[in-house]
């Protein structure tokens, strides 16, 4: 059997100017049914990472394809069956021969946030590993006897970031920031 399924926004409750049906079912569709043959159940590894599909009922023997895709800030690492590697490839074509599960693992993409100085003159804090969107600190320390003079985007120190000795970030790619400091007395106003 297949059934036709189409979406009326006009009989939908809206959210945010979009419908429901429009945010669920771009076109209409045709899903077959069919309770005999093989249940394959594919999912995320958490819903929030990413999309799994090709769940459904499959005659024996049958080429079935899978796909998973992350969402932003998250990558596919492999499709797994009863803990095990199943696959590699986000989207999979494989014979089914009896019912199964399959889990598409994503996990967060992180980056490397490093900083480097131009000398023994100070140094940074804050630099690691963080995951895609999240926001953290650099903090410059001059040693004794130096001043902070800036942070760069180069090594070169001529793209000239901030001056302030904090500088705030969002982690989107690996990064290396460059703190410049120089020979003199830190200034300090009371009052």
């Amino acid at each position: 059997y297949d059934i036709r399924v189409t979406c009326d926004p006009s009989n939908m409750a809206s959210y945010q100017n979009y419908s429901y049906a429009q945010m669920i079912f771009k076109d209409a569709f045709t899903v077959p049914v069919s309770m005999e043959g093989k249940k394959l159940i594919v999912k995320a590894n958490d819903v929030h990472y990413g999309y799994a599909r090709g769940s459904g009922y499959y005659p024996e023997n049958s080429s079935v394809t899978v796909t998973a895709e992350p969402v932003e800030g998250y990558r596919f690492v492999r499709w797994e069956r009863d803990g095990e590697l199943f696959s590699a490839y986000p989207n999979t074509t494989f014979t089914i021969n009896e019912d199964m599960t399959l889990v598409a693992v994503f996990e967060p993409i992180t980056y490397t946030i490093s900083a480097e100085t131009n000398g023994d003159y100070g140094t940074v804090e804050g630099t690691g590993v963080y995951e895609h969107g999240d926001k953290g600190t650099l903090t410059a320390i001059s040693k004794r006897g130096y001043v902070f003079a800036g942070w760069y985007a180069d090594n070169g120190f001529k793209i000239q970031i901030s001056t302030k000795e904090s500088h705030d970030f969002t982690a989107l790619k690996d990064a290396t920031i460059y703190a410049k400091f120089l020979p003199g007395a830190k200034v300090t106003v009371n009052g």
